[in-house]
């Protein structure tokens, strides 16, 4: 195997994603933009977090950590016609369990 890298990229973009050699597999490390590279990796990152967990579902109007946050309500028990209970207790199962 050579440590040479080639002077021209137009001649690493022939190469395989991954090269075989022997029994080992080995991935090609390519130089890119920092700055190019954070954008589109936060772009990615941040379309995933506003379709995953801030968009209401459209089916019944809440955000993930809302539906959790009920349901671990119905399943503590607390309901209305019970004794008071600090938010902070539901909170802390919801993060116990569901985290």
């Amino acid at each position: 195997m050579s440590d040479e890298t080639p002077e021209n990229p137009a001649e690493s973009a022939d190469l395989p994603e991954t090269v075989l050699e022997g029994d080992v597999l080995v991935d090609r490390v390519e130089q890119v933009d920092l700055q190019t590279e954070m954008q589109r990796s936060y772009l990615d990152y941040a379309m995933a977090v506003i379709v995953g967990r801030a968009l209401p579902d459209v089916r019944d109007g809440l955000k993930p950590v809302h539906r959790r946050v009920l349901y671990a309500m119905f399943d503590g028990g607390y309901r209305p016609d019970r004794s008071f209970n600090k938010c902070a207790r539901v909170v802390g199962e919801v993060m116990g369990q569901y985290h």
